[in-house]
């Protein structure tokens, strides 16, 4: 006996089929709607990561530079720590000031770390420059603090520069410049010039000493001869006897690097997602094309494992490259 089909069987197999053919294209769909929005999550997820990298690098360039130093803050400080110490005040000078700044432009535009710039030039010459005669002289320098108080805690807590804070000077100036890239990054140098001024003594005045007139002497005896005083001599200047000290002190700035390993778990993340969806439609498209005896059954997996493999790829050279 030989069994026929009917015409309404062939009409019910035809559309399963079509709707079978109908959920299959729905599932591709859904898997390259996954592809696209893990794609567009990866994109995401670096520019933001960039964006955070960015602004912190921004951020830093700024708040690198010292933005709490002043030379009446640096001053106010100098004479705290010398009154707590039993000492006088210094004076700001003027001429001092001057050096000072320009020992700290010299410093910025050289990218030194020395009281001798690298052409040999010597710190007293910045004194000189600027017309500041002195019998004794120091110098203290300082980067990477961001306030005129951290600067003088700075120098008090060294024995060589607390010599020059606390010495025995009379004068006082200070300097300071910032760069983008000094020591290796943005930093602000700090100069302190520290001197007592060389004095010269006013010439003594000459003057004619009378003398009272001669007694009367007896014809036998001789009258001694009078003698003119010879004025005093002028004194002539004398060349400064120089008491020289320099030191440095540093407290490089720690530049903090921006915190990314939200977007390696973030790709990761999305990636799995991403894995588990297409997974889910590929098994269906398998099952459903298996029961139509269809040969591409294991084209469109195979195809699709090569695609989340270089997906998978490019996000760990993301990664990398946010890292």
């Amino acid at each position: 006996m030989h069994n026929k089909v009917t015409m309404p069987q062939k009409a019910k197999a035809s559309t399963r089929r079509a709707a079978n053919d109908s959920q299959i294209r729905w599932l591709h769909y859904l898997r390259l709607y996954c592809f696209a929005l893990l794609i567009a999550v990866l994109f995401g997820i670096h520019f933001a990561a960039q964006a955070q990298i960015a602004t912190t690098k921004k951020q830093q360039s700024v708040l690198a530079y010292a933005t709490g130093i002043s030379v009446s803050d640096l001053l106010a400080s100098t004479n705290q720590v010398r009154a707590a110490n039993g000492l006088g005040p210094l004076t700001l000078n003027a001429k001092l000031n001057s050096g000072a700044q320009a020992k700290a432009n010299d410093m910025i535009a050289k990218n030194y770390w020395a009281h001798n710039a690298p052409d040999g030039t010597q710190p007293w010459a910045f004194f000189i420059s600027a017309g500041y005669t002195y019998t004794s002289a120091g110098e203290n320098l300082a980067y990477g603090f961001d306030t005129s108080g951290q600067v003088v805690n700075g120098w008090m807590n060294s024995p060589e520069h607390r010599a020059n804070v606390l010495g025995n000077y009379a004068d006082v100036g200070f300097g300071f410049a910032s760069g983008p890239n000094y020591q290796g990054g943005p930093n602000t140098v700090v100069v302190g010039f520290y001197g007592v001024p060389h004095i010269t003594a006013p010439p003594a005045a000459s003057a004619t000493v009378k003398q009272p007139p001669a007694p009367v002497q007896k014809p036998a005896t001789p009258t001694p001869a009078q003698t003119t005083p010879q004025p005093a001599p002028t004194p002539q200047p004398q060349a400064p006897t120089t008491q020289i000290t320099s030191n440095t002190t540093s407290q490089p700035k720690k530049i903090t690097v921006p915190n990314t390993n939200w977007a390696m778990y973030a790709s990761f993340g999305a990636l799995g997602i991403t894995t588990a969806g297409v997974a889910t439609t590929h098994w269906q498209i398998v099952r459903r094309n298996w029961k139509q005896g269809r040969r591409y059954a294991f084209l469109h997996p195979t195809v699709d494992m090569a695609v989340l493999a270089a997906i998978a790829a490019a996000t760990i050279i993301t990664i990398g490259i946010i890292k």
